[in-house]
């Protein structure tokens, strides 16, 4: 009834959010079972459990949803509309865990009624692996500056770490690996010195674009520069090529066909021609022209590996020239017959009509032209694969230094990746000063306040140096979770605490049961 459409932030962040409803019914239900196991009626541990966990869940659920909420600062719109769709989840699913679970334990105990059965003891029915966290609890308490120190000391060691973690700047590492697209991205730079992803401009004025392009083909991190200019040359260029037409013409009309011919110079030639279209095999590749790449393999005798697997017409036209004595004069013969007919087609193409741009064939003009003509297109094939960040960086810097009317998917991820850690870094700080004021009303003690935003501080620099000891990087997806995981990580910190203040001092073994519940 809202946004009306899920984003892949979005879509991803649904199982985060099955994760962190039903944390809520645990640890209902935790407490509900640690009332009956004391011996207490229904009704009494129901109220009990509500009391108890109630305040600490509906504390750690607001927390939660603050710290979503603060990504609508976020400049991105996906960003924003995860911070209030994973908001309104967490409330979402607090209201239903209260509603429904002391709700459907009633009718649990209904039923138990009426069968007669009585209830049992429900703690001990876990396995011995939970029963772990209270063992651990215990020996906590009972030396709690031990754990302190150890606690402390592993967070300061991995904070020391912490600053090498790196950000992620290829975008396409984040892609599932083994992927062909990406395999065959690689090999074209490898094997053609290009990219199939660059970048592109428009221009509504061809002839501001000539010398624009003529600059950004130099550059050293661009392969290629493709537009309307090679088909459609300003006046003056045609006015100089028209000249050398003209000179061309009269150069190649008093030439008649030689009475002999090289035969080796022919051979020599036709190689040539085989190893272009052994090249244009190549291209057929990888492009996924399929067709086109069987065929040339069939006219160039390769295999699927490339290998040379069959005799061709190319072989044996070269066998032919090569063995047949007669073959320079049947050539002589077919010069003779071609070079007039051949001459004449020549002199035609030398046309020194003035070029307009509609005579350029529709399927380029379409290409780089807007519908309605007005504007112009000019796409730039890079050297190497401009997803790798050190090649990004030259590549868009050197093009800054020409224009700064570049765009394409390349620098757009550029942006969004820089704009991910902006929004991820902010919304972080503001989540951490809303929580801590939201503590402040909670608990009504700012001291307690500060030991509860200690831990997730800690837990925080931990994960941090383990990122960076791992090599495991930031990336445009895992940096936005940086604030959704200080809500997250203050919600168990805060049902402790909440706890702890409703049991009083001196039973920190039942508080510690709830571990359970956190597990």
């Amino acid at each position: 009834f809202t946004i009306k459409r899920l984003n892949l932030m979005t879509a991803m962040y649904m199982v985060v959010l099955l994760g962190l409803g039903i944390d809520y019914a645990i640890h209902l239900l935790t407490s509900f079972m640690q009332e009956r196991d004391d011996g207490n009626d229904f009704t009494t541990s129901i109220g009990n459990s509500l009391k108890k966990s109630g305040t600490g869940i509906f504390t750690g659920a607001l927390t939660t949803a603050v710290a979503f909420f603060m990504l609508v600062i976020a400049r991105s719109d996906a960003v924003r509309e995860l911070g209030v769709v994973a908001g309104f989840g967490i409330l979402s699913e607090f209201v239903a865990m209260i509603i429904m679970v002391p709700a459907l334990l009633g009718f649990r105990n209904y039923r138990l009624t009426k069968k007669g059965k009585v209830e049992s003891k429900l703690l001990e029915k876990l396995t011995p692996r939970f029963m772990i966290i209270p063992s651990l609890g215990t020996k906590i308490k009972n030396r709690p500056m031990l754990f302190i120190f150890l606690m402390l000391a592993a967070g300061i060691l991995l904070a020391t770490q912490a600053v090498k973690v790196k950000v992620e700047g290829n975008m396409m590492k984040m892609e599932a690996k083994g992927l062909e697209s990406i395999e065959l991205q690689d090999r074209m730079v490898k094997e053609f010195g290009m990219a199939p992803d660059g970048m592109s401009i428009t221009m509504t004025d061809l002839d501001e674009m000539r010398p624009l392009g003529k600059r950004i083909k130099k550059l050293a991190s661009v392969k290629a520069v493709d537009s309307l200019i090679p088909y459609y040359p300003s006046v003056k260029e045609q006015s100089v090529r028209a000249g050398l037409a003209e000179k061309f013409k009269s150069e190649i009309a008093p030439q008649k066909a030689e009475n002999s011919v090289d035969t080796g110079l022919l051979i020599e030639e036709i190689y040539r021609l085989e190893d272009n279209l052994l090249e244009i095999s190549d291209l057929a590749f990888m492009a996924g022209m399929d067709r086109m790449f069987h065929k040339l393999n069939i006219l160039t005798g390769r295999n699927e590996e490339g290998k040379k697997v069959a005799e061709t017409v190319i072989d044996r036209l070269i066998a032919a020239i090569k063995e047949n004595p007669e073959a320079a004069a049947g050539l002589i013969n077919f010069q003779k017959a071609f070079v007039p007919p051949f001459k004449e087609k020549l002199i035609t193409m030398a046309n020194t009509e003035e070029i307009a741009i509609d005579m350029i064939p529709p399927f380029i003009l379409d290409s780089f032209r807007s519908k309605d003509g007005k504007d112009y297109l000019m796409n730039i094939v890079p050297t190497q694969n401009p997803w790798d960040e050190e090649y990004r960086k030259v590549f868009i810097g050197q093009l800054e230094t020409i224009t700064d009317k570049a765009t394409g998917m390349v620098l757009a991820s550029n942006q969004m990746m820089e704009i991910a850690g902006q929004d991820g870094i902010r919304a972080a700080i503001g989540a951490l000063i809303a929580i801590f004021f939201l503590l402040v009303i909670d608990f009504r003690n700012i001291k307690l306040s500060v030991v509860t935003l200690f831990p997730l501080l800690l837990a925080f620099i931990s994960l941090f140096g383990i990122m960076a000891i791992t090599g495991i990087k930031f990336d445009f997806i895992n940096v936005i979770a940086v604030p959704l995981l200080i809500g997250i990580g203050i919600d168990d910190v805060v049902h402790f605490n909440h706890r702890y203040l409703l049991e009083g001092k001196g039973n920190m073994d039942r508080v510690i049961e709830i571990g359970r519940a956190h597990v």
